[in-house]
């Protein structure tokens, strides 16, 4: 090569790296499945060569001078035949030495650097891709030799054990117990008793127990298993429950039959065993075992599988007997529920029903077949139900509503709130028709008894009366006259307010005139200045805050009311004490209050003081405490007048009871 032309050998390495570059290429882009075409890639590495090579021949004769073409183009050729022998020589030894050593055959490492893998570097990789978890297989293994091509297979096969194996305890772990289809229970056991089977194991079996009390009585009420052995191993099910006993777990390696089980000779028994309680907190309601036909030592990683495998099945067992509770106690309350006469629905968040027993369909739905979806459904059949509801703050207050003529409803949202955090509300309507029917045949009742009853006390006032002019009484007469006509004058006394309590009762709207408030409280002051000085207290007005005492309220009322209070306060004193009544007006309401210095209320009795016949016992230096009305008719007035009524008060400093009505014009 030396003796020749310097160019010609210029050109014997460009042919030799356009061989090797359109080699590698081919290696490159086919992953090594080109190696029978080394020498078409030779002849087309040649064709490549082609047109260098006549380019060079004319720019070396256009430097020496040389401009005849056909001279050229006859060198050229010249060249390219001389070539191409040694050419087709190249590419056949190189095919022979493709064939003899393909893993040896890389050239392109004389042009750029590219890595090639032994079998054990190769084997490196593919078990630190297992070692990740990573199971795939790579495409790229290629075995030069069958011993390569027997690891190759072994490797492959111990991929795919191991991905077997994970996906199965994967996808068993991955269960949630605690949320299943009925479907899903027996599936889940099932797939506990594959997966004990997936370490070489020949059998694997579930004893369930029948639910008791005595922890010492275990009654099997179920028994499966899966596996080539299940139905030989079955009989040993009682053997392993007592020899279980009261352990968590029971592990037994290389077996002898009759040194452990003692059964009859011949009958077939697993080498090896391990067996795992299933517990409900404290109780045992079942058993799993597992059985090896060889002899299998369990390492931690074993035992700590299987019981995962106990845990989830314990759990799947509780979670159905949890199910099963939830569906009968479902089922209880929805009849409870279906039970009650009055309408009741359950309403989430999202206003969408829930629950609608049959009341509260047949009244809300014109179609009794038709379901309650959404509060929306009631908007076109009734609309002040709907918009009730909407403006309803959920405090619990109940309100009245009129679904249709002649019935009237209470209506009570009640808000509620589970321990996941969602929120919903209950309705409750009650019909309060037959309850207004009650009431007025009470209030009539009563309006008759109490105006019956007034005519004999006048008769027996007017009666006691003469008595007195009939001529001289003795002082003893005289004493018991008095008592009788306080006796009277009590009994005249809890007719009228029996009388006014029931007017209060009645929807009949307050009768608002002009009159002086001071005028009315002076009034009243007049008529109880004689039960006052019986007790010796000492009443004491005050209108420096009253300014204009005319007022617009119910006369009748307002008068009652104030008396009560009075008189309460006055009866309640103690001898010799004082009380204080007082009026004031602002621009917004009236006030009228009345103190005494008596014994005072105690704290648990003040919120009880305006229930009807609610009385406070003070012991046998106070007089009968009477029906308990004189307080709950004051608070009626008041509120009749759109006021409110309040008190406070200190056990041995006596009490204040205020009133509070609007201004009306």
């Amino acid at each position: 090569m030396f003796d020749q032309d310097p160019i010609v050998s210029l050109l014997l390495v460009a042919l030799t790296v356009l061989f090797i570059w359109h080699t590698s290429r081919t290696e490159a882009e086919n992953s090594g499945q080109s190696k029978n075409s080394v020498l078409i890639n030779g002849l087309l590495a040649f064709l490549y060569f082609l047109p260098l090579m006549l380019l060079t021949r004319l720019i070396v004769a256009i430097s020496w001078g040389e401009n005849n073409l056909l001279i050229i183009l006859e060198q050229f050729l010249l060249e390219a035949s001389a070539l191409f022998p040694a050419l087709l020589v190249a590419v056949g030894t190189c095919e022979l030495l493709c064939r003899w050593d393909y893993a040896a055959w890389n050239p392109f490492q004389f042009i750029l650097e590219r890595e090639v893998l032994d079998a054990f570097s190769q084997a490196v990789k593919e078990i630190e891709k297992l070692i990740l978890g990573d199971y795939a297989e790579d495409q790229e293994l290629r075995p030069k030799s069958s011993s390569e091509a027997k690891f190759y297979k072994a490797l492959s096969d111990l991929r795919e054990n191991l991905r077997v194996r994970q996906d199965t305890q994967s996808r068993l772990l991955s269960l949630d117990p605690s949320y299943y289809s009925r479907e899903a229970y027996d599936l889940l056991l099932s797939s506990i008793l594959r997966a004990a089977l997936g370490r070489d194991a020949s059998s694997a079996r579930l004893i369930l127990f029948n639910p008791t009390r005595d922890p010492g009585r275990r009654e099997m009420r179920l028994r499966i298993g899966q596996g080539e052995q299940t139905r030989v191993y079955a009989y040993l099910d009682v053997m392993i429950l007592e020899k279980l006993g009261n352990l968590d777990q029971l592990i037994l390696s290389d077996i002898k039959d009759d040194q452990y089980f003692g059964s009859s000779e011949g009958l077939p028994y697993p080498q090896s065993l391990v067996a795992l309680r299933l517990k409900n907190d404290d109780d045992a309601i079942g058993v799993l075992w597992v059985g090896f036909d060889q002899n299998h030592w369990f390492g931690e990683d074993d035992i700590h599988f299987y019981q995962q495998l106990a845990y989830r099945a314990s759990a799947a067992l509780n979670t159905k007997e949890q199910a099963v509770k939830m569906q009968s106690e479902k089922a209880w309350l929805e009849s409870a529920f279906q039970a009650l006469a009055d309408p009741v629905l359950i309403i989430n968040r999202a206003n969408e029903v829930l629950f609608a027993n049959t009341a509260a369909v047949q009244l809300l739905t014109k179609d009794a077949r038709t379901p309650l979806r959404t509060l929306k459904d009631l908007q076109s059949i009734y609309p002040e139900l709907n918009d009730a509801l909407i403006a309803t703050n959920d405090s619990g207050e109940p309100f009245r509503l009129m679904v249709e003529k002649g019935l009237e409803y209470e209506v009570r949202v009640i808000p509620v709130k589970t321990q996941d955090g969602q929120s919903g509300k209950v309705l409750l309507l009650r019909d309060t028709a037959w309850q207004k029917r009650i009431n007025d045949q009470k209030n009539e009742f009563v309006t008759n008894i109490s105006h019956d009853l007034l005519s004999p006390l006048q008769l027996m006032r007017g009666y006691v009366n003469l008595l007195k002019n009939i001529g001289n009484l003795s002082e003893e007469q005289e004493k018991y006259i008095s008592r009788i006509l306080l006796s009277i004058e009590n009994m005249s006394g809890l007719v009228s307010k029996v009388m006014s309590m029931e007017m209060l009762d009645s929807d009949e709207e307050v009768k608002p005139i002009t009159f002086d408030l001071k005028e009315l409280i002076l009034e009243v002051v007049s008529m109880l200045d004689l039960q006052a000085q019986q007790r010796k207290v000492t009443l004491h007005t005050d209108f420096s805050g009253l300014r204009n005492p005319n007022i617009v309220a119910d006369r009748v009322l307002l008068r009652q009311a104030v008396f009560n209070l009075v008189e309460n306060a006055i009866k309640f004193n103690r001898v010799g004490g004082d009380v204080w009544i007082s009026a004031s007006k602002d621009t917004g309401k009236v006030g009228i209050e009345v103190r005494d210095n008596g014994k005072g209320i105690a704290p648990l009795d003040q919120p009880k003081v305006f229930t009807r016949y609610f009385h406070i016992e003070y012991g046998e230096n106070f007089d009968s405490p009477g029906p308990g009305l004189g307080l709950s008719i004051v608070k009626s007035v008041v509120e009749k007048h759109g006021g409110k009524i309040s008190v406070q008060s200190k056990l041995g400093e006596g009490s204040t009871f205020t009133i509070e009505i609007p201004l009306r014009k």
